[in-house]
């Protein structure tokens, strides 16, 4: 009969909830008190959880139209050809939310993660726009791409990271920057990479599988092909090319070979129309053409890559923002077998 005091609330069923309790057993003694306390407090709480639904609503409704108003502003970038993300609004934009936030009494952590979704929510919205405008798409679903939704990064995990390409390749940089505590381990193409997987040598992979200047990644599907394998989510990065030479050379008019990824050959098309006299050759990887050119000693060849391949293999760069697009975004895709998504999605949570 007790329970009749915690699902009735209103003063008749509250009056027949005391005349039940009362001829009850000793034995419910204890609990009365309890459960008379959840009857009278039960309408104060509701009336409370009915304002903040209501809250809640008009703060989803709030969100909705700043990414409208950002879209509108992806749309004045694009037409510009403006940069999409920009770090120095992003700063700007943290440092005023914060301070609001201590003017009302509100944590400014609190503040700051919640505007770090929400401006990675409008930034992924621009670039929406880009791939959109350059008609390009996503690998067929039949390869399990659920629709992956963006990772929120950086992410704390400790995973297991394969890729293809050298050290200072862009898929290395993308999981340095992005998951910073993880182990990256290197493979020389995407279907080494997937083996990795399936032999339980790394928790996923990271391979890209889109570019927004070259359009769809050559052998990202046709490494998924006949697995059963799931992308756990996607996420942006900003590709910026360099050329990297010898330390040496002092001018590209010293150049005879340039040597890249087929993507990146790709991305920096109108460069090297720029410089037609030059012979490109395709590689497997960026880093791979930087670690070519010095352990091959080739002097008057050059290499597209990463400043951070520069670094590693300790080369010039000669020029930098070598492509053809200011907005130039590579679109990655994380994936594993169902023997570890539990694991690592709940890694990911970290």
């Amino acid at each position: 009969m007790l329970w009749f005091a915690k699902f009735y609330c209103n003063q008749k069923s509250l009056f027949f909830c005391f005349n039940n309790i009362l001829d009850s057993r000793n034995s419910f003694e204890p609990y009365l008190k309890v459960k008379i306390e959840v009857c009278l407090f039960s309408n104060e709480i509701d009336d409370l959880r009915k304002k903040i639904t209501t809250i809640d609503q008009q703060i989803l409704k709030l969100v909705a139209e700043r990414i409208t108003a950002v879209s509108k502003i992806g749309e004045v970038k694009l037409k510009k050809n403006l940069n999409i993300k920009n770090f120095l609004q992003e700063a700007t934009v943290f440092e005023r939310v914060e301070q609001q936030a201590k003017e009302i009494g509100l944590n400014p952590r609190l503040a700051r993660s919640l505007y770090e979704l929400i401006i990675h929510e409008s930034v992924e919205s621009q670039v929406t726009l880009l791939t959109a405008r350059e008609n390009q798409e996503v690998p067929n679903a039949k390869f399990n791409l659920l629709d992956p939704f963006y990772l929120y990064l950086p992410s704390k995990s400790r995973l297991k990271i394969g890729f293809q390409g050298e050290l200072g390749a862009f898929s290395h940089l993308a999981i340095l920057e992005n998951f910073p505590n993880a182990t990256p381990v290197k493979s020389e193409s995407f279907s080494v990479a997937v083996n990795l997987l399936v032999e339980n040598e790394v928790d996923c992979v990271l391979l890209p599988f889109n570019n927004t200047t070259a359009g769809k990644v050559v052998g990202f599907s046709e490494a998924l092909q006949d697995l059963d394998l799931i992308v756990v989510g996607k996420l942006l990065f900003f590709v910026r090319h360099m050329l990297i030479v010898h330390h040496s050379i002092n001018s590209i008019d010293e150049i005879e070979t340039i040597y890249s990824h087929p993507q990146a050959l790709k991305q920096c098309k109108r460069y090297l129309q720029k410089h037609s006299h030059i012979k490109t050759v395709e590689t497997f990887d960026t880093a791979g053409s930087v670690r070519l050119i010095k352990d091959k000693n080739l002097k008057h060849s050059a290499a597209i890559g990463s400043k951070i391949a520069a670094n590693v293999y300790q080369m010039k760069i000669l020029d930098e923002n070598i492509q053809d697009e200011l907005n130039n975004y590579t679109q990655f895709a994380l994936l594993t077998d169902s023997n570890k998504i539990f694991r690592v999605v709940k890694e990911l949570k970290r």
